[in-house]
């Protein structure tokens, strides 16, 4: 029993870390792009439920027509409850580096993985404020960190601010 708890409590720790890290990959500076032939275009909004289209580089089609492998929505809950929603288009096959290439994300190397304390601008450090970022899939708490989920296309993954 008592090995048993050990293995919780590190596994609980590793899910702690890797949404830390996660969410510290994010970037705090607001862009906007002008939306062309029917892009979407970026606005890093706080407002509840604000919906942002962020599109990673794309690869050409015979016909010339730009193709993502993955499409997904990704979802930042802040510390006050309120929900900024990204549609993600990427050929990344991490969750990571999808998220890091639109600078959704920053945090700092463990040996776990990445260790996500900022997710979209927003800061959760554990060691400072014993706040961390808890990574869903889809509704359901990730039993993976940020470095091995794998993107699925049309699913929805979700950082959500927590405190311990």
């Amino acid at each position: 029993m008592k090995n048993f708890n050990k293995v919780l409590s590190l596994l609980l720790a590793l899910m702690i870390a890797a949404s830390v890290m996660i969410l510290a990959s994010c970037n705090s500076t607001e862009s906007t792009s002008t939306p062309s032939d029917g892009e979407q275009s970026q606005v890093n909004d706080s407002s509840p439920s604000a919906d942002t289209s962020v599109e990673a580089p794309m690869t050409s089609s015979a016909a010339g027509e730009e193709q993502y492998a993955y499409t997904f929505t990704f979802v930042v809950v802040d510390s006050q409850g309120a929900s900024t929603n990204f549609t993600i288009k990427t050929n990344e096959t991490t969750l990571r580096k999808a998220l890091e290439q639109e600078g959704l994300i920053k945090g700092s190397e463990s040996e776990f993985g990445l260790m996500v304390e900022e997710v979209n601008g927003i800061r959760a450090v554990y060691a400072e404020d014993q706040a961390y970022w808890a990574l869903y899939i889809g509704e359901e708490y990730a039993m993976t960190g940020v470095d091995s989920t794998m993107v699925e296309d049309g699913a929805t993954y979700k950082f959500v601010y927590s405190k311990a």
